[in-house]
């Protein structure tokens, strides 16, 4: 019995400490995004960017989603909080597996509804994205919008890239 009970503790402190791992390694990974995304657009309005440029580990595609109460598929904000969020999902295309996965706050970053033209839906690793700040807005938050984006909201922002 004794050798059951520090059987089933090893493997027990092995998945809490892979569990921790998983963890720390994701947040390691969010920091980096957010700071090549920051290092990226400075104190500029915009700036084009190689999509795999903003990560630090190996992925095929990305995803983008974004989850409020307007968008689909809904989920009713009271279980996403009040901003809603963006979510970015990264797979090895080949062995059909998610290999990350960051949630991102409207406060930081926008994205639009997946039917707006220039809202990415899944990127490959070597495309482009355009990181957009607002200048004249006291918003700060980053959108994350296709390369060949000249308007945005019905006004033009060719002035500002």
């Amino acid at each position: 019995m004794k050798h059951y009970t520090k059987q089933i503790t090893k493997l027990f402190l092995t998945g809490f400490l892979s569990l921790i791992l998983v963890a720390c390694d994701n947040e390691e990974r969010l920091n980096y995004f957010n700071q090549q995304v920051n290092k990226n657009i400075q104190d500029k309005n915009s700036v084009i960017v190689n999509v795999k440029d903003l990560t630090n580990f190996e992925w095929d595609k990305v995803c983008f989603v974004r989850y409020d109460g307007y968008s689909l598929p809904y989920i009713p904000k009271v279980i996403i909080g009040s901003d809603g969020k963006i979510v970015l999902n990264f797979y090895i295309e080949q062995k059909e597996e998610e290999v990350e996965s960051f949630e991102l706050s409207f406060e930081n970053y926008y994205l639009d509804e997946d039917y707006v033209a220039s809202t990415p839906g899944c990127l490959n690793n070597k495309e482009k994205l355009l990181l957009f700040r607002h200048p004249n807005s006291s918003d700060k938050s980053i959108d994350f919008l296709m390369p060949d984006t000249k308007q945005l909201r019905g006004r033009s922002i060719k002035k500002f890239l």
